[in-house]
């Protein structure tokens, strides 16, 4: 029996990556919840605010993730969450750049309102 410090490589992979997914389904949650508080207008209020936790998404999270893509043999499951995180940061990205570019309507696109 293997234990916790010496998982096959490919095991290690698939827990990085559901857990980068539940970090960032998370993250998104919480940004989602600033747009129904604070609107267009109010974006950059919360602390952390959107545009850290699209940098965290962009220069962490993302070649993180490509990393171990590029390494890991994944399962059917775990391409759909690298799927996901990927649109999630695109999600941010895309509102990031709305607010960066005063764009109310291409932020409403990006993040649909409750």
């Amino acid at each position: 029996m293997v234990d916790d410090g010496e998982k096959p490589l490919e095991l290690q992979y698939d827990v990085i990556i559901m857990e980068i997914w539940h970090k960032t389904v998370h993250l998104c949650t919480r940004v989602l919840h600033h747009v129904e508080i604070y609107g267009f207008d109010f974006m950059t209020l919360p602390d952390p605010n959107i545009k850290e936790f699209e940098q965290i998404l962009s220069f962490v999270v993302c070649p993180l993730l490509d990393e171990v893509v590029k390494h890991g043999n994944l399962e059917a499951d775990h391409d759909i969450a690298v799927v996901n995180i990927r649109q999630y940061s695109l999600h941010l990205r895309d509102m990031t750049k709305a607010l960066r570019e005063d764009n109310r309507n291409d932020f409403e696109q990006a993040a649909p309102m409750h």
